[in-house]
């Protein structure tokens, strides 16, 4: 059986979607309107892969991506005529899923990341109505996301529910964990250690935690924070931190290789996701969770149920950062809820975000809209 996806190579949701249907004998087929990054290339190699060109991955504002729009949907039809896959499958309903269904194939399943329903434009609205309407099956990962494609004219019966997944075999406690030597870390030896890995975007709000931490450093100044990622924000990130005088709590670690995840949730102590809007439980956030570590999380999307206040981590008001240092020093003031919390968090992601379950939820379904009982090997 072989799964088309339209789907980023430069996006870690997308690789880690497909390296799954690849490791289990389907045939892949993977047609990308961005350049591969140096992690995906060993997945390409495994399947048959196309880059588009030139994109119209931009702006929708942008006249050169709308000049670029008709070329790249003839380019994916002639790919899916070479290709007569069963099922093709469209990762967000941005530009990808813009050109997926304007390719006429069928079936064809849409996945919205959440970035793509909140905060959007007039025109992107306009493009979400006609991505959404004419795919056969929507999957998304969360409540508050079902219900926005609901608003946007999505039939209740043709959206499923399938977590994004962690996988609780690699994303594992390690009490000997330590900081990947490729890392570069000025935290001193016994610091307690606050992790952030959102990236650099207004979305996740990383303001709100250097406000925090000045806050925090204030009362307790062996508490460092660690924040991990790249983006359009780091300038002013980096500004921040300095008219705060934090550059000795507060260390961007850059870009993380995802092989290097679980050492560095293992080496902290508490996890802080600022997110103002996310489709379903964060990858991050799960990922932290599965490595046993307290997370502190915006009261916002899909959260709250998933973290229970006081129970399994602590929920605060998004884009509020005296709330936030009051959870980070109740934290930290306790290392026995800590653990407690992690041992909780640890076995609700093994029961609930499986990621191998919840891609076999998702291998059933293509199996289903193909009308195949198992991929070809």
């Amino acid at each position: 059986m072989r799964i088309c996806f339209l789907a980023g190579s430069n996006s870690v949701h997308s690789i880690r979607w497909i390296s799954y249907f690849v490791d289990r004998g389907f045939e892949v087929s993977w047609i990308s309107l961005a350049p591969a990054t140096p992690e995906a290339q060993g997945l390409i190699a495994k399947t048959h892969y196309y880059e588009i060109t030139p994109s119209p991955l931009a702006d929708y504002s942008g006249r050169q991506a709308l000049l670029n729009l008709p070329g790249a949907i003839r380019q994916v039809r002639q790919i899916l005529k070479k290709e007569q896959p069963a099922v093709m499958h469209l990762h967000s309903a941005g530009t990808y899923g813009l050109v997926g269904v304007f390719s006429n194939f069928k079936p064809t399943i849409l996945t919205p990341w959440g970035s793509d329903l909140f905060f959007a434009s007039r025109l992107k609205r306009l493009v979400q109505y006609l991505v959404v309407g004419r795919a056969q099956l929507i999957v998304c990962n969360g409540e508050k996301i079902r219900e926005r494609l609901l608003s946007l004219g999505a039939v209740e019966t043709d959206i499923r529910i399938i977590n994004f997944g962690t996988d609780v075999d690699i994303f594992k406690p390690d009490e000997g964990a330590r900081l990947p030597s490729n890392l570069e870390d000025s935290a001193p030896e016994g610091a307690l250690k606050v992790l952030s890995l959102r990236a650099f975007h207004p979305v996740y709000d990383l303001k709100t935690l250097i406000n925090a931490a000045l806050i925090v450093t204030q009362q307790k100044p062996n508490i460092h924070f660690l924040l991990v990622g790249d983006g359009p924000e780091k300038a002013r990130l980096k500004a921040a931190v300095q008219i705060a005088q934090l550059q000795k709590n507060v260390h961007f670690l850059g870009r993380v290789e995802y092989v290097d995840l679980p050492a560095l949730l293992n080496y902290s102590d508490i996890y802080v996701s600022t997110s103002l809007s996310d489709s379903g439980l964060s990858a991050a956030t799960s990922e932290a969770m599965s490595c046993g570590l307290p997370v502190i999380v915006s009261d916002s999307a899909d959260n709250r149920d998933w973290i229970a206040h006081n129970k399994n981590g602590l929920l605060f008001p998004p884009s509020a950062p005296q709330q936030l240092a009051h959870a980070i020093l109740q934290l930290a003031d306790n290392s026995a809820l800590r653990h407690k919390m992690g041992a909780s968090n640890r076995a609700l992601i093994k029961e609930k975000n499986n990621y191998s379950e919840e891609m076999a939820k998702m291998a059933a379904i293509y199996k289903k809209m193909a009308g195949v009982d198992s991929p070809k090997r």
